[in-house]
């Protein structure tokens, strides 16, 4: 993925056009994040369908730097509680070891993502996450 294409897989992710980013998906994508690891387009789907319902999630892009079929990138994610997201709500869903953001709160956290692609795809999104949430 090359700069331009990074730009306008952000621009869909926070513009919430899940049709858009999933094209830039393979079929049996694999996003790994927070101790979990949601496999192919269908179930990303239904992890955001679930997420933003409770979250808007905006991605700030510091740092992208492209490597062919490895690329990495250098992000603060902003999350806005819309709806209370429990502990008990993210256990419910089966995601335990996700932070709870309570509705109207606002919390950034860094990350580095590598993203590994084959003929175009992406195929596995790799999330580390930078602990405790950055201050506000």
């Amino acid at each position: 993925m090359n700069a331009d294409q990074y730009r306008q897989y952000v621009a869909c992710f926070n513009g919430r056009d899940y049709d858009g980013l999933h094209a830039f998906f393979a079929e049996d994508v694999v996003l790994q994040v927070s101790g979990y690891e949601i496999r192919g387009k269908s179930g990303i789907a239904r992890f955001y369908e679930f997420f933003h319902d409770h979250v808007r999630e905006t991605v700030t892009v510091r740092r992208f730097v492209e490597g062919g079929d490895l690329d990495f990138a250098d992000v603060v994610i902003r999350f806005e509680g819309l709806k209370e997201l429990t502990a008990e709500r993210l256990a419910s869903e089966g995601f335990a070891k996700m932070m709870p953001v309570p509705a109207g709160a606002t919390v950034e956290i860094a990350l580095f993502i590598a993203y590994g692609s084959r003929a175009g795809k992406i195929e596995v999104i790799r999330c580390a996450i930078f602990e405790p949430p950055l201050p506000e």
